[in-house]
């Protein structure tokens, strides 16, 4: 089922107003910048208008209902981006001051990652192989795909750039999925880290 879907085009007849982002999924839960300082509203995106994030900015706060804490998911997004070494965190769920569980793109030098658990010294993540062209500053359509939330599911995790699916590199499932909370887009709960980039 479509959770999600925001388009970011500040459309007033919708309510949107540069701190409010219509839910043109079923749904319907509008989502909400979640700092003093929001994203700064892109005329030129890949279809319409955009967000950009500079990493201090807060992301998208998209609700802590429980359908937005799908134990199977799909996240689509267009992105651009020049920034391959910080951690850009595209969709998590979050509890306040934790990085997991999150899709980034990437985390730090280790790439595009699903990052659902950890409990010291353990993990549960999928890392993938870098797309040389993904930081270039072009838009580029992204899909990160999980089958389920069971401890052995970070195994069904795959990543897609323009329509190409890249190769694991590291999985670790050694310790259970987190729990999911709060829907964050751009990023974790509390902005622990934000996406630096276009959404």
């Amino acid at each position: 089922d479509l959770i999600l879907l925001l388009h970011f085009d500040n459309l007033s007849e919708y309510g949107e107003n540069g701190t409010r982002y219509h839910d043109f999924s079923p749904l319907g839960i509008e989502a909400q910048c979640t700092n003093n300082t929001c994203p700064v509203l892109e005329q030129e995106g890949k279809f319409g208008s955009a967000i950009t994030l500079n990493a201090s900015v807060g992301g998208i706060n998209c609700s802590n209902e429980a359908e937005r804490q799908p134990s199977a998911f799909t996240v689509a997004a267009w992105i651009r981006t020049t920034h391959a070494y910080s951690a850009n965190p595209l969709i998590s769920w979050a509890p306040a001051g934790i990085a997991y569980p999150a899709v980034y793109l990437p985390w730090g030098g280790t790439g595009p990652m699903i990052y659902m658990g950890y409990s010291d010294p353990h993990s549960n993540y999928r890392t993938f192989s870098w797309p040389l062209n993904l930081y270039n500053g072009d838009w580029h359509h992204v899909v990160f795909t999980l089958a389920g939330n069971g401890t052995a599911d970070i195994n069904t995790g795959r990543f897609f750039v323009d329509g190409n699916e890249y190769q694991a590199k590291t999985t670790n499932a050694n310790t259970p999925m987190h729990v999911k909370q709060n829907c964050f887009v751009g990023a974790s709960h509390g902005d622990l880290v934000s996406w630096n980039g276009t959404i």
